[in-house]
């Protein structure tokens, strides 16, 4: 690549309002079906996805975004808790067919994401609400003693009696775009280690070091899998 073109794409890059930007808020709420009833919980992230320059686009995605927030989580009986935990802009796992129709790559990613609408544009002033579909639920994860970081254990959405005994079932997992102000300090109501793992950048098996040398879930998972922020 010469240098007149490396220098024109380092000029477009630099020009403000020539990147497009969205902004929204979306709410996720868990359900879950209990002996007791129907057992609720939410949390509202916020949400902004920022066009990349054209050097970021050479070798990255055409958005990038950024996300302030909590994962949402429920009680399902005393103690026993379900988190639906936070992975990329909307914590939903990677969907590239929605609605049985392939999607691009632009607007894929506002798809996945908000599973609302396909731009942005649609996206910030949606007020919509779906139940998110099976193949793109968020991990959910339960801690055997909340007050010790290290029992996280993954849950099945299929099985949730394996974990929590007879009937427990997962009802739904609902997305919508919101008006509302994004959650803040019931994380910490609940995980009371979690400002501490934060200060320390720890992951929940304690560890501060660099590498990652297995595939234990306490060792892969951090406080930002549950909040993506400061302590209050």
């Amino acid at each position: 690549m010469d240098f007149l073109k490396i220098l024109w794409m380092l000029l477009i890059a630099s020009i403000p309002g020539c990147l497009e930007s969205y902004s929204w808020h979306q709410k996720v709420t868990i359900e879950v079906e209990t002996p007791e009833g129907v057992k609720t919980g939410s949390s509202v992230v916020a949400v902004r996805w920022k066009e990349n320059g054209e050097l970021g686009r050479l070798n990255g995605p055409a958005f990038h975004s950024n996300v302030e927030g909590e994962a949402p989580f429920v009680e399902v009986k005393p103690g026993a808790y379900l988190f639906a935990i936070l992975r990329g802009a909307a914590f939903l796992a990677p969907c590239t067919f929605v609605g049985g129709a392939p999607i691009s790559s632009h607007d894929g990613l506002l798809v996945n994401y908000g599973l609302i609408a396909q731009t942005g544009p649609e996206l910030e002033r949606s007020r919509e609400t779906r139940t998110v579909p099976e193949e793109c639920m968020p991990m959910l994860v339960t801690f055997k003693d909340i007050n010790d970081a290290a029992t996280v254990e993954r849950v099945n959405p299929d099985d949730l009696s394996a974990t929590f005994g007879p009937g427990f079932q997962m009802k739904s997992i609902i997305l919508g775009i919101t008006d509302k102000p994004k959650t803040r300090g019931k994380v910490e109501t609940v995980l009371r280690w979690w400002c501490d793992y934060r200060k320390r950048r720890a992951r929940l098996n304690g560890s501060t070091e660099i590498g990652i040398s297995d595939n234990e879930l306490s060792n892969n998972l951090g406080t930002g899998q549950f909040k993506i922020g400061d302590c209050e």
